[in-house]
Order: structure tokens, then sequence, then C-alpha cells
């Protein structure tokens, strides 16, 4: 039932292999197809591997980083028909060691967009003065990783001597510009809470403006292989040769240190090693080439079978953003050592082994603690599988986010501290809807939601309304019933009728007592109530959607819980209605029992007082009416006893 849109993104590279952004391209589009999204990639070279149906757009750079011989970047500057001012500013910032393809892919990213017919604009971290003037005209989503900021410092941490301080100042010349073009954007996507502080910290972004999105795991494919024998002793790790913020260096001080006492010792590095570089030459230092594999330019299957085939993973980066390499080691249920820094333990939660960074000698006692006890981490990698399949499923990840159900939390506090303070029958108060409805006061209630932390209302604290039944019905002439019908209480008033047995119901008790408040007792006076049966019709003013959630204070919630899931998440009614539920009530955050660990984790982290409760939250029935094709689609909530009956 949601919206499908025209979507483009956007990337100023998207190597398929290692590096993230080509796979974060590929498995953002292929997500985005799949709940009937049109999509196209603009990209600059090198080109991802995207699904057969996705379009891509090329934009070609000069792509000077190909090579850095002289020679042949000179060829590449000459050979370019009809040069412009991008290609000219691309080759001469590039021969003075800047990096200048974020800044002259978005030029050119502006101008195949400026007459597209697109909705929406997701471009990946290129944070460009074109992407600010293209957000004029489309709505634009910029996806930052994590601030490059964090690379230049470890760059300069592990710099010798003036020159090459010099030489990565210039190289990173272009944070200039993304430290004034972020501020400015308008919506911003980062995969992890840490990133956002970051993000707010190094790029002065509003973090109003930030949302966090885990990035989604192909667990399918990065999956155990049970017809692959794991090789004795052999290790993995995923590091770009000659980066430091990958911590490579410290695992291979580790290997070197380990190498007599498990003389099979070999570790795979999935990447690229660098001629004559740094790595290469730790590598010679340590006397451990016999102990080194390199693998490069691996599908996702092909290091899926590398994973399969080792014995341990090793992440020892320094900073991660996110960590691509983190979750696909956890997906294929290989025991996982790994750096405690950033956003790593946001992944990983309680199923690896969490290190200091910058620490071989920690590397070095936990890959001898699992080597010589394997089942015993074998185990937690189990575990850590499932702990990947349940929170980082890009299907799932929207509608099981912490982000949603804290803002859901916020908003309910937010409101029923409204309606506790203000609502009354409106024959003995004064309210002016119009005025609550204007842009002034729908602000001051948003300025009090904040995506870091709870709201603390002592107003919104309101008494239970149990008992409630719902019902609905749509005939052959597509008429919609919605009925809800509650005695409040099992037994009610504990009043019966004495001639039908009727029992009265028991709405008095939600009165207040407090002398002049709106919903204060009153003779002649209606007390407020939760009964509040729904139907939803579209611009025709036609029935398309009869439903009801019952569970007292949670109805409202519940309804609109229901219809995001159907109309934002796309979901069918019945998985609609029986998605995982929270209820912010009188101080507390009620979960229910199907929230994982690390969901509740992520909540408490924001300050949420979370109780899991163990009867369900609500319950809810709903009809859909397909009025073109004369279609009636039902769904029953499985928390309760009702059903969904065709006749």
């Amino acid at each position: 039932m949601n919206p499908k849109l025209n979507i483009a993104i956007s990337s100023y590279r998207s190597a398929p292999y290692g590096g993230g952004q080509g796979i974060f391209i590929y498995e953002l589009s292929k997500a985005l197809q799949a709940l009937g999204h049109n999509v196209d990639i603009i990209s600059g070279p090198p080109y991802p591997n995207l699904e057969s149906e996705i379009n891509l757009i090329k934009s070609p750079g000069l792509d000077l980083f190909s090579t850095f011989v002289f020679k042949e970047r000179l060829s590449m500057f000459l050979n370019r028909k009809d040069r412009n001012l991008d290609d000219w500013y691309e080759f001469f910032s590039a021969l003075l060691g800047g990096f200048p393809e974020m800044k002259t892919f978005g030029n050119r990213l502006q101008t195949i967009i400026c007459n597209s017919s697109y909705d929406i604009l997701i471009d990946n971290q290129s944070i460009s003065f074109g992407i600010l003037e293209i957000q004029k005209s489309l709505p634009v989503l910029e996806i930052i990783h994590h601030p490059i900021t964090k690379d230049y410092e470890y760059d300069l941490e592990f710099s010798r001597g003036i020159i090459q301080k010099i030489s990565k100042w210039r190289w990173f010349s272009f944070l200039k510009m993304q430290k004034k073009v972020a501020p400015q954007l308008k919506s911003v996507s980062t995969p992890s809470v840490n990133s956002k502080k970051d993000i707010v910290k190094d790029f002065s972004v509003s973090s109003k403006k930030i949302s966090v999105i885990p990035n989604g795991i192909d667990f399918k494919v990065f999956s155990p292989k049970d017809r692959i024998s794991r090789i004795k002793d052999q290790i993995i790790t995923t590091a770009s040769a000659d980066v430091p913020l990958k911590g490579l260096d410290f695992t291979l001080k580790a290997i070197a240190a380990l190498k007599e006492e498990f003389p099979l010792l070999r570790l795979v590095i999935i990447g690229a090693p660098r001629t004559g570089g740094h790595t290469e030459r730790l590598i010679q230092k340590l006397k451990i080439e016999a102990n080194i594999v390199y693998k490069t330019n691996l599908t996702k299957e092909e290091i899926a079978i590398e994973y399969a085939s080792s014995n341990i993973a090793i992440v020892s980066s320094l900073y991660e953003g996110f960590g691509f390499p983190v979750g696909e080691a956890m997906a294929c249920s290989i025991p996982l050592i790994a750096t405690n820094v950033a956003s790593i333990p946001e992944i990983t939660s309680n199923f690896a082994e969490l290190i200091p960074s910058n620490d071989s000698k920690s590397i070095e006692v936990s890959i001898r603690k699992i080597l010589l006890n394997p089942s015993k981490y074998q185990s937690r990698a189990e575990d850590g599988r499932k702990h990947i399949i349940e929170n980082f499923d890009w299907e799932n990840i929207p509608f099981l986010s912490a982000q949603r159900f804290h803002i859901q939390a916020e908003v309910t506090k937010v409101c029923f501290e409204l309606k506790e303070t203000m609502l009354g029958d409106p024959k003995f108060t004064s309210f002016n809807f119009e005025e609550l409805m204007n842009e002034q006061s729908i602000d001051k209630l948003l300025n009090k939601i904040s995506l870091e932390k709870v709201y603390n209302s002592n107003k919104s604290y309101v008494t239970s309304h149990p008992e409630t039944v719902y019902l609905t019905v749509v005939d052959k002439d597509l008429n919609a019933v919605s009925f809800i019908n509650s005695i409040c209480h099992a037994f009610g008033s504990g009043i019966c009728s004495e001639k039908s047995g009727v029992l009265f119901q028991n709405r008095g008790v939600n009165f207040r007592l407090e002398e002049g408040h709106p919903n204060c007792i009153e003779p002649n006076k209606r007390p407020l109530h939760t009964i509040i049966p729904g139907l939803l019709t579209d611009k025709n003013s036609e029935t398309i959607f009869s439903y009801g959630v019952m569970g007292g204070q949670y109805q409202p919630i519940g309804q609109a819980h229901v219809l995001q899931n159907i109309f934002e998440f796309g979901m069918s009614i019945q998985e609609a209605i029986d998605t995982q539920r929270a209820f912010a009530l009188n101080g507390k955050l009620n979960t229910e029992k199907s929230f994982s660990q690390s969901l509740i984790r992520d909540l408490s982290y924001l300050g949420h007082d979370i109780q899991i409760v163990e009867d369900a939250i609500g319950g809810g029935q709903a009809i859909m009416i397909d009025r073109k094709k004369g279609v009636l689609i039902g769904g029953s909530d499985s928390r309760k006893d009702g059903l969904a009956i065709g006749y």
C-alpha cells in the first residue's frame, strides 16, 4: 500500500568489490526495488554491480584514481572530449594531491537531475555543493556513513614527518566543502548512533535532521556453508592496505606473535595489497610472508566461502561508521574478534569477542582462546547470526528500529499530556481546536520531542480501560460497519438492568477529582473515554478501510501503528496487525516479548524504562476494501480469539 516512487540514488564512486560503497548501493537499490519503487543509480566510476532491472546512469569523470602514473592520467585528461571546467579542476586538483571527485560529481549530478522526473534523490556521501542546488527543487536524503574527519584524524596520527602530513592535508581538502554543505542539508541518514553523534560534532549538523537507519546485511548470501570444511588455523580479515583506520597493523603483529605456537596459522586478507607500501613492508619486517594470503575482487558469494573456510574473523578497525565486515562475518556464524570502538558494539551486541583498539596483544590472546576452545565460541557465533537476521534485515529495519518506537513513545507522552490536562466534555469546557492545530502550537509540541533522549512528563498518567470488544463487517454492497464496545473492567460498574441483566459500563472511573480540571466529575457530564472505531476514506469519501485496535489507552497509538505499517512500510493487513507493539504508559515503555535484545538495549540507551509485558498489547481487526478489484481483504489479531471470515 506504500506509494511507488521514482528514486534516484547517486554515488560519486561505487566500487563493486571492497570499500563498502558499491556494496551499499547494490543492497539499497535492491531493497527499494523489492518494495516496488522505480530505481535509477547515477554513479561515477568505478561502477557498481546491480540487479538486472535497475538502471545505471553513468556519470563519467576522468577516473584519475584508477592509476597513479602521471602519463596515464595526462592521457585520460587529453583524450577527454569537450572538456569543461570540472574536468580541468579535477585534473589539476588531483595533480596537486587533492581528491576532487566529490565536488565534480556533485556538479555533473546537478546537470543530470535538473530535467528529471524523480520524486527523491538519495545521495551517498558526496556532501557536495551540487547537492545543495538540487535540494532547492527536489527532496534529497543525504547518506553519511560517518564523517570523513575521522579518517583524516587517524591518517594524521599515523603520518611520519611533515611531508606526509602536508600530503594528507591536501588529500582531505574536500572536507572544507563538506563542513560547509552538511549543516545546510535538510535530511541526513546514518547507519549508527555513534556516527550520528560524530556528524553532529564534526559537521555541525542538527541532530533533529539525522535519522539512524542501520545498514542491511545479506544474510542469505552471507550464511554458514555446511559442505565447506574449515581450514585448520585459518583466520580472515577485511582491510584496505595502508589505511590506518582499519588497524591491520595490530592484526599482523598478533599473527607474528602466534606463528610459532600455531605453525599452520594463516591470515586471509580480503583486499588489495599495495606494492611497496607500508603494509607490505611491515609483513616483511615481521617475517610473516608465508602466513599471509591476499584475496582481491571477490564477489559476495566468494567472500562468504572464505568465511566458511576460516575459523575466526577479525575486525581490528580504529573506527567504523557501520562496518559491513562485522555484520557479514556474524551472518556466516564465524567466531568474531572486533574492536570495541565507534559503531561496532551497536552491531555485535554480546555476540563477539570485543577488544580495545590499538592493541595487538588483545588480538593475540583472543585468537589463542578461540583456536584452543572452538566449540565454546562457535555456539555464540551461531547466536550472533540470529542477532543479525533479527536486527539487520533491510526489509525489517524501518519498522523494527529503536528510532521508530522511540518517536512513537515520545509522541504518545506529549499527546497524552495534552489530553489529560486540556480535554473534557465540550459542553462543560471551552477548547479551541483550531488554535491547537495551528503551526505554532504543533511546533511547540514537537519541540518537546528529542531523538536522543526521553521526555519525562508527570502530567500524562492515565487509568486503564480493559475489557473491550471490536468487530467490523463489510457487505456485498461495500457498506462498512466499524463497531467497538467496552464495559470498562470485567463486570463494568457491577450494576445491571433488573429486567435484561445487561451490565452498565464503568466509564465514570475515568473522571478526575481535581476541582477545575476539564475532566472533573460533575452532574450530567460525560467522562473521557477511549472508544474509537475507525473508518478510512479515499479522496472521493468512499470507505476503503474499516478497522479498530483494542487495548484501552493504547487504541490511538495502535491505530496509528497499523496505518503506518500498511501505508508506509507496505505490509499486508495481517502483517500490519501482528507486528510487534510497544506502549509508553505511566512512565514505562511496555514492550511485547517478541522484541529483540538489541532493540530493547537501544531503547534503554535512549533512556526508556523498559517493561516487558507478559500479556499482549491490545488487539485488532480490519477489512481493506479494494473497490477497483471488488475484493475484501480481512485480518484478525493473533493476540486475540477473533478471526477473519468471508461470506
